[in-house]
């Protein structure tokens, strides 16, 4: 049985609605079966929406693939001020 799910999103520049809500159905599948998601290779505009949209509450981000697999966060919170 698969345990942990890493998405590399190195080559997403930009997303729409129909992308979080298919992401946010399948963390709560893999919740409901013992699963994790992390995210990892996001660049800094990418990671701004998902801050904005408060996604970091469902998701873990790491800067790699292999900080992902080692579950070491390095990737540093920012929350972010919109004016």
């Amino acid at each position: 049985m698969i345990r942990d799910i890493i998405l590399n999103l190195n080559q997403i520049s930009t997303f729409d609605n129909l992308f979080v809500e298919r992401l946010l159905r399948f963390q709560k599948h893999c919740e409901r079966n013992n699963c994790s998601i992390a995210l990892c290779g996001a660049n800094h505009d990418v990671l701004c929406i998902f801050y904005l949209l408060k996604l970091d509450k469902y998701f873990e981000f790491y800067e790699n693939e292999d900080e992902a697999l080692l579950r070491e966060n390095r990737l540093v919170k920012r929350r972010l001020k919109v004016v």
